[in-house]
């Protein structure tokens, strides 16, 4: 049974890597005195159910495709309408480009606030027409969007210029993680080599052939150094041609392709891990790697938005330019090799994310942005 006095808000997304992680650091720790939370996404993710069931949070399952359907499209549109007209929240949030479009499409046909958070513009990955397209559809979209709720300064920005937001329509709330108590010392796991390991979806946004140079280039010159992928198993677009890098370059022993984890897994993978490593292509903000500097692990990444707001370089961790595989490898051995100068980055790097990604701080923010704008 629904309370009048809580705001009602309804979660609408894809849920897939981060935009789950996002969502399910709201929903834990929001005030739920205050805020009914509901949350509607593809009955795809074990770990989903888990946690809605853990924090008792109503969950409808409704498909979204990833791609261009307009058959499937329109009928998410329509048990969207449906789903809105039976649960009647005040609030709809919808992350990720395709549930963005689909709620807003949606939201002709009725009334309650719609926030959209992109969490990493679609079009972003695409070039040439698609691109082109798929910009002009979030264009089209401004419109029935109340609200832009950017994760990163850098998608606000690009939410202005590239898109059209007008700035009364755009917001930052900073994508946020839970702040774990601090170690004297880094965990890494008693091994004879040290271990480079990258989280993230075998998809173009990723860029993980980038990872797999990279390991080359450093494997060619040392033999007490491995790397691991960790995201296998979901949209696996890359896993293929991956395979056979590896097998074409005989790096069989040097790195593991791994399945995708529960976050508690992850986190202890990270704990355990010597360099973390991200060669995306772009980002709304990056988790894993405020969740690595969080860990105090060493982190060499990509200058890219979201992540270079994450990390300063040559301050609490590393940024390359994308495909800049030599300087990646470079920038790795540099950490494995300067024991004081990593120490002090990792120290830094757990300060910055602690004072500015803190869920815990930032959930407020949200908290006071629905209030104010539920009516």
């Amino acid at each position: 049974m629904t309370n009048p006095d809580k705001i009602k808000v309804l979660h609408i997304s894809q849920v897939q890597g981060g935009i789950e992680t996002y969502i399910e650091q709201i929903i834990t720790n929001i005030d739920r005195n205050r805020f009914e939370v509901m949350l509607a996404c593809p009955a795809q993710r074990e770990s989903i159910i888990k946690m809605v069931n853990k924090y008792n949070v109503p969950y409808i399952n409704l498909e979204i495709t990833i791609e261009i359907a307009p058959l499937s499209d329109l009928k998410s549109i329509i048990e969207t309408i449906k789903l809105v007209r039976r649960l009647k929240p005040d609030i709809i949030h919808a992350h990720s480009s395709k549930a963005g479009m689909t709620t807003r499409l949606a939201s002709i046909f009725f009334k309650p606030k719609v926030f959209y958070t992109p969490n990493a513009y679609a079009y972003l990955g695409q070039k040439g027409l698609k691109r082109k397209v798929l910009l002009w559809i979030e264009k089209l979209a401004i419109p029935f969007t109340d609200f832009l709720l950017a994760a990163s300064q850098s998608e606000a920005r690009r939410s202005k210029v590239d898109v059209g937001f007008p700035d009364r329509k755009v917001v930052v709330y900073p994508n946020s993680i839970e702040i774990l108590p601090q170690r004297d010392e880094p965990v890494v796991a008693p091994k004879n080599f040290k271990m480079i390991t990258m989280v993230g979806r075998l998809v173009d946004q990723k860029n993980p052939m980038m990872f797999l140079r990279v390991c080359k280039l450093v494997t060619d010159l040392r033999n007490d150094i491995r790397f691991q992928i960790v995201g296998a198993g979901f949209d696996d677009k890359w896993k293929d041609a991956l395979e056979q890098y590896i097998a074409e370059n005989h790096l069989e022993e040097k790195i593991n392709i791994l399945s995708w984890k529960s976050r508690e897994e992850l986190l202890q993978t990270i704990r355990e891990t010597d360099v973390f490593v991200m060669t995306s292509m772009f980002e709304s903000f990056g988790y894993v790697v405020a969740e690595a500097q969080m860990l105090q692990v060493p982190v060499v990444a990509t200058n890219v938005d979201g992540l270079n707001e994450i990390i300063q370089d040559g301050v609490t961790g590393y940024l390359i330019e994308v495909d800049d595989d030599q300087s990646m490898a470079d920038k790795i051995l540099a950490v494995i090799d300067d024991s004081v100068k990593t120490a002090d980055m990792v120290k830094k790097g757990r300060e910055r994310v602690s004072d500015l990604f803190d869920i815990k701080t930032n959930i407020k923010i949200l908290e006071q942005f629905y209030t104010e704008n539920s009516l």
